[in-house]
């Protein structure tokens, strides 16, 4: 497996020998297997965390360092390698690899790099054709960038002769050829033959009309689809326009005088093609001189002059056509206009007519409708009394027929009436006598609803009474307080005895006990004097007194107890000590005891 690294300064047209490469057999590089990194972006990732300068900015040799990778950062390249194991020749162009060179050297021995370079001045030309700054401040940034990469390249290419090719980019576009027979010998890769090759052969030419120290690229400013528009439209020949006004020889020229007063540009550019193995090859090329510079010029001068005046005058001539145009479609648009309102007014009448003919349509058939459903539900009532007639007609059949049963019937219907007649008599007196006893009963409910109907109102009232006697209850209730052992133990005497116990575990303790304690009384009298004196109730009545009794006994208060009724008087000072020993084995006597 080889792969190829095509380093060159952005202006050097590196990427016309990476298209050559690709094809006589180079494919391009695969992205790494774990981050999809192409070889581009690991240098961009390197020389970010070395903080290279931006290629484009630098001005000296000593700026372009060599990058030194730890190894942490080999992972990128490794994953790169097995990205294109399966390519047996392969291979990228970076101009910003020029940081990375001796770290893509060092990192694989199958590495070859094609070095290339150009004249200085097809970076100023780039720079024209990039409508970029050309004052005397950006051309000499520019020259001194062109120097400093190419110095670099130089000193890289003498350090690593024997896998380095340094080659003239317009050398190689001449004799193809011959770079590559070059190249073959530090490949173990074989190249395509021509032969081999799909595409066209590469082969350029350099015309008369450029000097002999520049190379046949040209930078045109305007594309030449662009241009044989242009001369179409200003009815000159396209091709000649082309020929004359794309020819750059005094540009070249200009800038051959530029050049010259950099000698250490010239200088440079002769060390690399001293030692270049391709070197740019232009003996036979004639020097040309002023006369020839200046002809040049007039007739571009002229050519545009004629450029210019044709454009003009199809410019008055479009602009004619385009005012008898606008002055023509502005009288049809008002033709147009007049006959649009008389349409619109055709609309409006036919849209009135049509509009009062759907009304009248629509009462008619609101009409009709109605006329139908009347003469429906007619014809269903004429349908109804046809059958109604019949049913009589056959009621009266059938009581023809059982007329003689009815007189039968009657005489029956008088006997079972006069019974019938018998029976509710009977059954209304019995009736009466029930209502009269549900009325008496009535009356005795209805009273007794009224005696509880008074009672409810007697509890409702007494409820109400209690309730108002239970919120005044509340309002005046004592809140309920706690906290009764805390209270005590922010007494003086708690605090005098937690002092003296704490004071008496050691020798020193005993010595400052005296201090200690008129410390601990001054602390105590300067909290209650800071705080506004607050008018507690009796802990007796505190939810927790239990605690304060508690409290009390704890040896500590007893302490204090003894030393603030001892500390009134001389006498009591010199019984302390004795007041205090028995505190202490009463104290102990209590606890044995419990």
């Amino acid at each position: 497996m080889n792969s190829i690294l095509i380093v060159g300064h952005p202006s050097s047209g590196y990427k016309e020998v990476e298209e050559i490469l690709q094809q006589r057999g180079m494919t391009p590089a695969l992205p790494s297997r774990r981050d999809a990194l192409l070889p581009q972006d690991i240098t961009t990732t390197l020389c970010k965390v070395h903080q290279a300068s931006d290629i484009d900015n630098v001005t000296t040799e000593e700026e372009i360092k060599p990058l030194k990778v730890a190894p942490v950062w080999h992972g990128m390249a490794l994953d790169l390698m097995l990205g294109n194991i399966e390519q047996t020749l392969w291979g990228w162009s970076d101009p910003q690899s020029i940081y990375s060179l001796d770290y893509w050297c060092q990192l694989d021995d199958n590495i070859t790099f094609v070095l290339v370079y150009d004249a200085p001045h097809q970076a100023l030309m780039k720079a024209a054709t990039n409508h970029n700054n050309l004052s005397n401040t950006a051309v000499e940034h520019h020259l001194n960038n062109w120097m400093a990469y190419n110095g670099a390249l130089l000193a890289f290419f003498l350090r690593n002769r024997n896998r380095c090719l340094l080659v003239s980019t317009q050398q190689v576009k001449l004799n193809s050829e011959a770079c590559l027979q070059q190249l073959q010998p530090l490949l173990s890769t074989p190249l395509l033959s021509v032969a081999e090759t799909k595409s066209e052969k590469v082969s350029y030419v350099a015309t008369t009309d450029e000097s002999s120290f520049s190379a046949p690229t040209n930078h045109n400013l305007l594309p030449i689809q662009k241009l044989t528009e242009i001369a179409n439209i200003a009815g000159l020949d396209a091709k000649e326009t082309q020929n004359v006004l794309q020819i750059n020889t005094v540009e070249h020229y200009l800038l051959e005088q530029l050049i010259s007063d950099y000698p250490a540009c010239q200088d440079l550019y002769a060390e690399l093609q001293s030692a270049a193995n391709l070197p740019l090859q232009l003996d036979y090329r004639e020097e040309l001189k002023p006369q020839q510079v200046w002809e040049i010029l007039v007739q571009q001068r002229l050519r545009n002059a004629e450029l210019a005046a044709g454009l003009h005058k199809a410019y008055i001539g479009m602009s004619k056509t385009l005012e008898l145009s606008v002055s023509e479609q502005t009288r049809e648009g008002e033709l147009l206009l007049s006959q649009l309102h008389q349409v619109q007014e055709e609309l409006e009448k036919q849209c009135l007519q049509k509009f009062e003919i759907e009304k009248f349509k629509t009462q008619q058939s609101k009409q009709l409708q109605h006329q139908i459903a009347l003469a429906k539900s007619k014809e269903e009532e004429v349908i109804s009394l046809i059958k109604k007639v019949a049913d009589i007609q056959k009621q009266l059949e059938s009581t023809k027929a059982s007329g003689r049963q009815s007189e039968n019937e009657k005489n029956n219907l008088n006997v079972a009436l006069v019974e019938t007649k018998n029976l509710l008599a009977a059954a209304k007196a019995n009736q009466q006598s029930q209502f009269d006893e549900q009325a008496q009963k009535f009356e005795i409910l209805q009273q007794e609803n009224e005696l509880l109907l008074t009672q409810v109102h007697k509890v409702q009232q007494e409820l109400e009474r209690y309730f108002l006697e239970n919120q005044k209850l509340k309002q005046h209730q004592t809140p309920a307080y706690y906290g009764a052992a805390e209270r005590i133990k922010q007494e003086l005497s708690y605090r005098l005895g937690a002092t003296m116990i704490s004071r008496s575990r050691s020798l020193t303790g005993w010595l400052g006990m005296p201090h200690a304690l008129a410390a601990e009384r001054r602390a105590w009298l300067q909290l209650n004097n800071k705080q506004p004196p607050k008018i507690l109730p009796p802990v007796t009545i505190y939810r927790d007194a239990h605690e304060a009794e508690r409290v009390k006994n704890h040896l500590s208060y007893r302490l204090g107890q003894v030393l603030i009724s001892n500390s009134g008087s001389v006498v009591g000072w010199v019984k302390l000590p004795f007041a205090i020993s028995r505190e202490v084995s009463k104290f102990r006597q209590q606890r044995k005891d419990v």
